[in-house]
């Protein structure tokens, strides 16, 4: 270590010195004011205008982005294949059903599905979204 340690200085004083100090070869950022006018030939040159808020949007259905979907609320006595046979009966071809267990190797009650299509995701959702495993709720 070629710079000096100095542990009788306070933090701050630290602090300060090291804001003082500047790279060489680098000078500090300015600040820009920018008017409302060239901000609105901005806006309008790169076509990022904000829109009118919209009134009252209808609820968003879900979008299947991907072909797997987090479960929890589950009972802690819920098994792997008892996962993956609720959503295969029901749904469509599962590839994968994963639980997560605490350091005790007990249930969280979590766990993921990964199914063959992102459509079996969607409908897998809109079918148990709120509801209790066992199909009632």
């Amino acid at each position: 270590m070629s710079a000096p340690m100095a542990i009788d200085q306070s933090l701050d004083t630290l602090i300060k010195a090291n804001k003082r100090k500047q790279r060489p070869g680098r000078k500090p950022a300015e600040k820009k004011k920018v008017s409302s006018t060239s901000k609105a030939k901005k806006a309008a040159v790169t076509g990022k205008q904000k829109a009118a808020p919209a009134a009252a949007a209808p609820p968003a259905t879900p979008i299947a982005t991907s072909n797997k979907i987090n479960i929890s609320n589950l009972p802690l006595d819920v098994k792997e294949p008892e996962i993956r046979d609720l959503f295969a009966k029901t749904v469509g071809p599962v590839r994968e059903t994963q639980l997560f267990f605490d350091s005790k190797g007990q249930s969280k009650g979590i766990g993921s599905v990964v199914f063959s299509r992102k459509e079996d995701a969607l409908k897998a959702v809109t079918m148990y979204n709120g509801r209790l495993i066992d199909g009632s709720g």
